[in-house]
């Protein structure tokens, strides 16, 4: 059994699809149960930002990179020096880098974090063969295909009426041993490319994590096995006018 998404646009929205960052649908990974209480009950869990800072499962969601602000990279070793010194006899002892790598982070982080796979025109608009990376499937069993635009619309309405400051951006990637100047928390190393990311992030005055409802999403929604994510087809094509 394969999946088979069609997108389709006519002539009064192609120029909100060309938007290239524009979420059109969202993919959220998890245990079965849990995403059956976002389906049902629109059940968002939003963890601390310093759990996803100290995550000791490097390689999928930890990144020991999370909540740095500022990188440095020096590559040309003949523009500083570095020394060590004896403090004992005050002998000093060059050790001639080739390169330097500087990180300057969050000691601590307060906020809530959530975070969705996000499928954009830019990731498949003259892109032969648009293809999830099969690595995401290690983020669990299942998981939803959620229309975007429809899924913020309620995400949003929740949050501010309920007077919560956030934010929510699609993740930039950048390349750690190149980077030179500062980071948010919505730039991740490219090792996690893979991930596409869009997050959003809560402001709060604490580290506890945060759970709301926005509502059943049945209507804007569907539950699948994570296997299918190998057979999933993304297929433009226009729309006939009726």
């Amino acid at each position: 059994m394969g999946l088979v998404l069609y997108i389709c646009w006519n002539n009064q929205n192609i120029s909100e699809l060309m938007n290239q960052n524009s979420p059109i649908y969202f993919l959220k990974f998890g245990e079965e149960k849990y995403l059956k209480k976002l389906l049902i009950n629109g059940t968002i869990y939003c963890n601390s930002l310093d759990y996803f800072q100290n995550l000791e499962e490097q390689g999928l969601r930890g990144d020991n990179y999370e909540g740095t602000t500022r990188i440095y990279n020096y590559h040309e070793y003949k523009y500083f020096s570095v020394k060590i010194k004896d403090s004992r006899t005050g002998e000093q002892f060059p050790i001639n880098p080739t390169k330097l790598h500087v990180r300057e982070f969050f000691s601590e982080m307060k906020g809530n974090m959530y975070s969705l796979y996000c499928i954009r025109p830019k990731d498949i608009i003259d892109v032969e063969k648009f293809k999830i990376d099969s690595r995401v499937k290690d983020f669990g069993s299942h998981f939803l295909i959620i229309n975007a635009q429809e899924f913020l619309k309620r995400f949003f309405k929740v949050l501010d009426k309920s007077n919560i400051e956030f934010t929510a951006l699609n993740v930039n990637y950048y390349e750690k041993n190149r980077h030179n100047g500062n980071l948010t928390l919505f730039d991740k190393s490219n090792e996690f490319e893979y991930q596409n990311e869009f997050r959003f992030l809560i402001k709060r005055d604490n580290s506890n994590p945060i759970e709301f409802e926005i509502g059943n999403i049945e209507d804007i929604a569907k539950i699948f096995k994570s296997d299918l994510i190998n057979d999933l087809e993304i297929s433009w094509e226009p729309k006939e006018d009726v």
